[in-house]
């Protein structure tokens, strides 16, 4: 599914305006220009996707979302 880019400011206000901390929209939208999300770029010897795993596992929240644009 390819979604449209957006700003990594307005990724990061969505982020915080979020409910859920397990938050995997956001590896997806800052990976999509060339396949290295904002995770990898700031810690590249680590592997996010365990914490994602974990967080989801002990019900900190869902790595299923769907995106809904909105105005700001």
């Amino acid at each position: 599914m390819k979604m449209n880019r957006m700003p990594v400011s307005q990724i990061l206000l969505m982020r915080f305006k979020a409910h859920d901390p397990v938050d995997q929209a956001v590896i997806d939208l800052t990976s999509q220009e060339d396949s290295v999300s904002i995770a990898q770029r700031a810690y590249p010897d680590i592997d996010y996707s365990v914490q994602l795993e974990y967080g989801e596992k002990i019900g900190l929240g869902n790595r299923k979302y769907q995106l809904t644009e909105t105005d700001f």
